[in-house]
């Protein structure tokens, strides 16, 4: 049935096609968002895992005894912990690297540590 030059609407594709374009656009914004959100999360991961290497690092060659080796550990059931320690040829010094690892990633931290002493 014609439909007279004064009526105004949408047809059933026209309906379509609209709700297809914003499904399209909406999905395409989700996605971003979940990306957002996810590199949040990493970052926030991230920064803690430096917090706690951080923290076990100030306490070697200070608490404990610095040790050449290795050594491991955890902080929780999410983060653990390997520390190498050696000795400098010559010196008093100790390199000392602690790496800590969570979810297949890892974030190290290196620092020199004097024997007896601060």
């Amino acid at each position: 049935m014609p439909r007279a030059a004064d009526e105004r609407g949408f047809t059933l594709i026209e309906v379509l096609v609209a709700f297809t374009i914003a499904a399209m656009c909406l999905g395409a914004l989700f996605q971003l968002l979940s990306g957002g959100l996810a590199g949040v999360r990493g970052s926030a991961a991230y920064a803690r895992a430096t917090q706690l290497a951080e923290s076990r690092l100030e306490s070697v060659g200070v608490a404990e005894p610095l040790i050449p080796g290795t050594a491991t550990g955890r902080f929780d059931d999410e983060y653990a912990w390997q520390m190498q320690t050696e000795p400098l040829p010559g010196t008093k010094l100790y390199r000392v690297r602690l790496t800590v690892l969570w979810h297949n990633r890892s974030v190290s931290l290196e620092s020199l540590r004097l024997q007896g002493g601060v």
